[in-house]
């Protein structure tokens, strides 16, 4: 309480007009005690066919790009299937055309032209699900990325309960681009922006990074007073990694009296 009165009266003595002696500076405030990376986008697998796994073509730990298959299921009878609803739908075409020219020289009733016209249809309706499910026998990686988890060996069926037990196929991250995750005290939203450079110290490695505020919470936190910000790291050489931690801090222009050791209690930080 004594951290929000403080920032509070800071922000409305910003408000006022600074005299000739008062000129603004900027300073390094912290925002929070922890600042934790995250990847951009964290993707799980399973599947809805139940067929045994061929092969496991990536393992933990090991990166990919977009469109490589991660995991192969078997395919011969999905691909079976797709080749018997291909025959299935070029008899219904060659009958419908058949019927359609009968129907138009008043040979073949408008009944068997409907059924015609009927069955075309459901087996354009049979190739689609036969294509989807032929396609369902491969894990395609849907972006660059590095896997995560891998819980399925060669030869299992992945949806029998013993081997599956309700945990996905393949866990995978989006880690050419992170996002730091910090908890700002909701007092400072007024002097934070999108694209704003956010400075993170991170624990592990010593580094000193800067990265644009990507994306700011849309609500505040009652009981801790705080609101949740992202920042996009860009991370192309895959030096950091998700679960890094470390310390963020924003510049902010501050009036010349101000003293930052105020905010720096063991609340705030």
């Amino acid at each position: 309480m004594a951290l929000y009165l403080l920032c509070n009266s800071w922000l409305q003595a910003t408000e006022e007009p600074l005299s000739p002696r008062q000129e603004p500076r900027t300073q390094l405030i912290p925002l929070a005690y922890q600042v934790v990376l995250s990847p951009y986008q964290k993707t799980s697998f399973s599947s809805d066919i139940n067929t045994q796994i061929v092969s496991i073509n990536k393992r933990l730990g090991e990166t990919f790009e977009a469109g490589e298959v991660l995991i192969q299921l078997d395919d011969v009878i999905h691909r079976n299937l797709y080749l018997k609803a291909l025959a299935t739908l070029q008899k219904a075409e060659v009958i419908y055309e058949a019927k359609q020219a009968l129907y138009q020289d008043n040979i073949a009733s408008f009944q068997d032209f409907i059924d015609a016209q009927s069955a075309l249809a459901i087996a354009q309706a049979e190739v689609g699900i036969a294509r989807k499910n032929l396609k369902n026998t491969q894990i395609i990686a849907p972006y660059d990325g590095r896997v995560t988890h891998v819980n399925v060996e060669i030869a299992e069926y992945p949806n029998h309960q013993y081997n599956y037990n309700d945990k996905p196929m393949m866990e995978i991250i989006h880690d050419r681009t992170l996002l730091a995750k910090v908890l700002v005290p909701a007092i400072f939203l007024p002097k934070i922006y999108k694209g704003q450079p956010l400075i993170i110290e991170i624990k592990e490695t010593g580094q000193r990074i800067t990265a644009p505020i990507d994306r700011i919470g849309a609500a505040i936190d009652p009981s801790s007073a705080t609101v949740p910000i992202e920042a996009k790291i860009d991370n192309q050489n895959r030096e950091l990694m998700s679960g890094m931690t470390g310390r963020g801090y924003i510049e902010i222009e501050l009036p010349y009296e101000f003293n930052i050791t105020q905010t720096r209690t063991k609340d705030a930080l």
